[in-house]
């Protein structure tokens, strides 16, 4: 993602995810294509829906410290400091350290578009 990313805080990280469903993915491979796909609406009233496949679950999400945070009762959750390449935002999780060189990385471990959008993600670096 280097040079053209963007780290989405405040106003515009709220308004990115409330009452905005994602469509995601995880586990890429060198072509950037998917292998774990999942959809989750996050609602206004901070509660979230997650789908991957048969999996539903439902769960919180809050901001927290520029972070987008969620919590599912039998799945990880967790919290993510959050970039955006165009339509893309990717998912860098907060259990590693912040570093200056962060985006220079290849360590995030998702990324998703808002639902109805054409996404413009590259790639996955390897």
């Amino acid at each position: 993602i280097r040079p053209q990313a963007e780290r989405v805080v405040g106003d515009e990280l709220l308004d990115a995810f409330m009452g905005v469903t994602h469509e995601g993915a995880y586990n890429f491979n060198a072509a950037g294509v998917a292998r774990d796909n999942y959809v989750e609406a996050h609602k206004e009233d901070g509660t979230t829906e997650y789908v991957e496949g048969e999996l539903i679950e439902k769960g919180a999400w809050i901001i927290r410290a520029e972070s987008l945070c969620f919590w599912y009762p039998s799945m990880n959750g967790g919290c993510f400091r959050v970039y955006r390449v165009d339509n893309c935002y990717y998912y860098y999780s907060d259990t590693l350290p912040e570093s200056d060189d962060e985006i220079q990385t290849d360590y995030w471990t998702a990324r998703s578009v808002k639902r109805g959008e054409n996404a413009s993600c590259a790639a996955r670096f390897m």
